[in-house]
C-alpha cells in the first residue's frame, strides 16, 4: 500500500512552530463570536466544536413544493428513521410464494 504524501504546513517565522488555523463565525451586527472551528482539532477541541450553542443557530433550508423550509440537523435524521416506518434500513419480506409462481425476471441476484 502506498503511503500518503504529507500535506503543507505553515510555520511561524518567529516561533518556528506550526501555525494553528482557527475559523471564527461572528454575528453580523455586533461582531460577537458565535462559533469557533479549528483546522486540526484535538479531542477536547472537537468536543467544544460539537457542543457550541451558536451551532444550533445554523440551519439548512430545503425546497418543498416551491417553499424554503428550515431544518436542523436532528430533523433530517428523524426523517430518515421514520421514512422507513421506524424500521432499520433493509429488505422487509411481506409474504411468501412458491418459487414456480415468481417470474424469473423478478428474482434478486445474490451478487
Amino acid at each position: 500500500q502506498l503511503s500518503k504524501r504529507p500535506g503543507k504546513v505553515q510555520i511561524d517565522d518567529e516561533t518556528k512552530k506550526e501555525t494553528v488555523r482557527i475559523r471564527l463565525v461572528l454575528e453580523k451586527d455586533t461582531g460577537k463570536e458565535v462559533a469557533k472551528f479549528w483546522a486540526k482539532p484535538t479531542t477536547e477541541q472537537r468536543e467544544l466544536q460539537r457542543d457550541q450553542p451558536g451551532l444550533k443557530r445554523f440551519r439548512q433550508f430545503h425546497n418543498f413544493a416551491g417553499e424554503l423550509v428550515a431544518m436542523e440537523r436532528g430533523d433530517l435524521e428523524t426523517i430518515r428513521v421514520f421514512a422507513n416506518g421506524g424500521y432499520d434500513p433493509g429488505l422487509t419480506i411481506l409474504g411468501f410464494k412458491h418459487r414456480n409462481a415468481i417470474p424469473f425476471y423478478h428474482s434478486v441476484a445474490a451478487t
